[in-house]
């Protein structure tokens, strides 16, 4: 291979500092007077290393985490801090909102916060100079680098400062509140059954590559995630990306478990053909698991989020079945040699990933087509 015509050396990332002192200091202060702070983050995450400084600071100060459509895994979803995954959540309770990484974090349509609360926004484009308008009022706005902010705040105080176990009192309440209702299983297979099932297969070797739009709370919830670099999510408009992002996070980290959570859209747009074949090519086997709820559940959604009583939901006409009857296995089976499943009943569901988790193991990616609860009667005449 002929030398690079230029020296990598000459081309390193570009950076971004931290707060300046008088800017942190008045951080920090802010965070110890507060009762409720809140931070809200969708892709801190990805830095590995904010993660645990994110930690650190949480667990020293007293500080709940919200993760709205995460990007990456970017606060533990077993810590005891860890408020959840559901957008607007607490926004209108706490009385300090700490914004670092994230683009939308709550709907004004839906809640605004109290009269009174200090919201700070600390990201790598507080910006957003790549959107028309982007506007949420804070009182302190910083283009900074979040890992070494959070460095600075770590390095701050002493290990129990003012008002902690009050904080630590409103964590602990709002934790319990943001647990979502367990339901009760009938008829076919739900998500959240999926999504427990799934659960049974992490280990400390998973990394789950994301692509459910409309199952953006529910699955991260269940799954509950806690290892940096566990989680990825596009964050993009587009669909597709789920089964392809699988072969570089393969290629990336060879001894990891690579399972893709995908709905039956995302799998069909991320062309099947083309991704497992060259999953085969390249020896990046993973696992794929379609939660196939027989349509595309996005539109439905944005359609009863436009008009929530019109005739779409009366009538049951949202014109999103037209996957039925596809064999969303056997594509990946013909075009790469993936090993094809399909689940339509609970009494085989966790034994039928296990086999499949196997499969990969030893070599062969693997699809498991799940037949979830469907998202409408509706049956598009042919």
């Amino acid at each position: 291979m002929p030398a690079a015509v230029e020296a990598r050396e000459e081309w390193p990332a570009s950076e971004v500092g931290s707060l300046s002192q008088n800017a942190i200091a008045e951080l920090y202060q802010a965070l110890i007077e507060s009762k409720r702070p809140l931070v809200i983050t969708s892709y801190l995450g990805r830095q590995p290393r904010a993660v645990e400084q994110l930690v650190e600071v949480s667990d020293r100060i007293g500080v709940g985490v919200c993760e709205v459509s995460p990007a990456y895994l970017n606060f533990p979803g077993t810590h005891d801090h860890h408020l959840g995954y559901s957008r607007n959540s607490f926004v209108d309770e706490a009385d300090l909102i700490l914004m670092l990484d994230v683009d939308v974090p709550w709907m004004k349509s839906k809640v605004q916060p109290r009269p009174g609360t200090k919201v700070i926004h600390i990201d790598i484009d507080p910006l957003k100079t790549g959107v028309g308008y982007w506007h949420y009022p804070a009182q302190r706005v910083y283009q900074a680098d979040t890992l070494a902010t959070l460095d600075q705040l770590a390095g701050m105080g002493d290990k129990n400062p003012p008002g902690r176990s009050a904080r630590q009192e409103w964590i602990a309440s709002a934790r319990q509140r943001s647990q979502p209702p367990v339901r009760a299983a009938e008829g076919a297979i739900t998500p959240e059954e999926l999504s427990e099932a799934i659960r049974e297969l992490i280990t400390e070797k998973t990394v789950v590559a994301f692509e459910a739009p409309t199952c953006t709370e529910l699955i991260p919830t269940i799954l509950r995630l806690s290892k940096p670099g566990s989680y990825f999510n596009s964050g993009g408009a587009g669909l597709g990306w789920g089964i392809n992002a699988c072969i570089g996070l393969k290629l990336a980290k060879p001894d990891a478990e690579v399972i893709a959570l995908v709905g039956d859209g995302c799998y069909m747009f991320g062309v099947p053909t083309s991704a497992y074949w060259v999953a085969n090519a390249y020896r990046t086997p993973f696992l794929t698991i379609i939660y196939n709820n027989g349509g595309w559940n996005a539109p439905k959604f944005s359609t009863l989020g436009v008009h929530p009583d019109g005739n779409a939901k009366r009538s049951d006409s949202y014109w999103v079945t037209v996957g039925e009857g596809a064999r969303f296995a056997d594509i990946a089976a013909a075009a790469g040699n993936a090993e094809p499943f399909r689940v339509t009943s609970r009494e085989n569901l966790c034994e039928t990933l296990k086999r499949a988790m196997q499969v990969v193991r030893d070599g062969r990616s693997a699809v498991v087509d799940v037949s979830i609860q469907r998202i409408s009667a509706q049956v598009l005449k042919r």
